[in-house]
């Protein structure tokens, strides 16, 4: 089956619609960048807050005996994931060591979150992310939030496309034709 459908002003709007889609990438990356870092962090609290039962994996695995009483020590008071509070801060909040960059690469944008926060040279939010026997993840997004970070980029194109008046060149519907592909049609 064809559709086709012409009107007035086509080839303005056409030509609009392709300066927008080339616009797109890098100005909506810089537009959107401030509501993906506070999603970001709203996300990262959460996961803080509830020891990592709002994250993909789940809560946190509990520490050792061990640990627990040396941290009881050194720390008293702080939650599994945190001791001095460095690493927390820098994922919920603008920390020297947030990281939060959006980078281009060819026509695509890229977000980059998360943290450089290491201890005595020691970098254990990779650590506990990527190689402990028992992974605290404190970066562990789940589908709703993959979801909802779409839906702020969806949010952002949609005005981006009202501001730039591209619709406003159709004006009229002219003719439309319909082929089904049945010969005679």
């Amino acid at each position: 089956m064809k559709i086709r459908v012409d009107w007035t002003n086509q080839n303005e709007f056409v030509r609009d619609m392709s300066l927008f889609a080339k616009q797109l990438n890098y100005t909506l990356a810089k537009e959107i960048e401030p509501d993906m870092k506070a999603r970001f962090h709203i996300m990262e609290k959460n996961l803080f807050q509830g020891e990592g039962a709002s994250g993909k994996h789940g809560k946190w695995a509990s520490l050792s005996p061990q640990y627990r009483k040396w941290k009881a020590r050194k720390y008293p008071g702080q939650p599994i994931m945190v001791l001095a509070g460095n690493l927390r801060a820098s994922l919920i909040g603008a920390t020297a060591e947030s990281i939060f960059n959006t980078t281009k690469s060819g026509n695509k944008f890229v977000y980059e979150m998360g943290t450089d926060v290491n201890r005595d040279g020691f970098d254990y939010p990779t650590y506990h992310q990527k190689k402990a026997k028992k992974k605290r993840r404190t970066i562990d997004m789940t589908n709703k939030d993959t979801t909802q970070f779409g839906a702020l980029i969806a949010r952002h194109i949609y005005g981006m496309a009202k501001r730039s008046k591209v619709w406003d060149k159709v004006t009229s519907m002219g003719n439309a034709e319909f082929d089904r592909g049945v010969p005679g049609a």
